[in-house]
């Protein structure tokens, strides 16, 4: 069970952050291995026909980078990240997963949310994702 008591005792229910994580940031989540192809080449599509640059990381994608701390705009770096996230699959389950990119992203400095006191309640999440992530991703 995800849901944990933050230091006032409220519990805060890591199912529905994990929900809007995935509406906002990777509405295919729970259908693709880590990349997701279909977004893939809808950002080679509209980059090529119509120069616009649009994304299309996948949540674990994003963990990669941040864990690496690699944010080059190279292809090399894109296919390592591929690669990384598509490997993360094989240890971690993709709850683990979200629950480690919400422990450790950047929302900015305006995160406009109903419910932001369980946003940051996250911080509260035990570090032993990111440090077996961490590890793994480093191999």
């Amino acid at each position: 069970d995800k849901d944990r008591q933050n230091h006032e005792g409220e519990t805060t229910n890591y199912k529905k952050i994990i929900k809007y994580l995935i509406a906002a940031e990777d509405h295919r989540y729970y259908f693709h291995p880590g990349a997701d192809i279909i977004a893939i080449f809808r950002a080679i599509y509209k980059n090529v026909f119509f120069h616009k640059h649009k994304g299309a990381s996948t949540i674990e994608q994003q963990l990669v980078r941040v864990l690496t701390n690699d944010y080059e705009r190279t292809l090399k770096r894109k296919l390592k990240e591929i690669y990384l996230a598509s490997h993360l699959r094989k240890y971690a389950d993709k709850e683990t997963i979200a629950i480690a990119y919400l422990d450790i992203a950047c929302y900015g400095a305006l995160v406009f949310l109903r419910n932001i006191k369980e946003i940051f309640n996250i911080i509260c999440l035990s570090k032993k994702y990111l440090i077996i992530l961490h590890s793994i991703l480093r191999m």
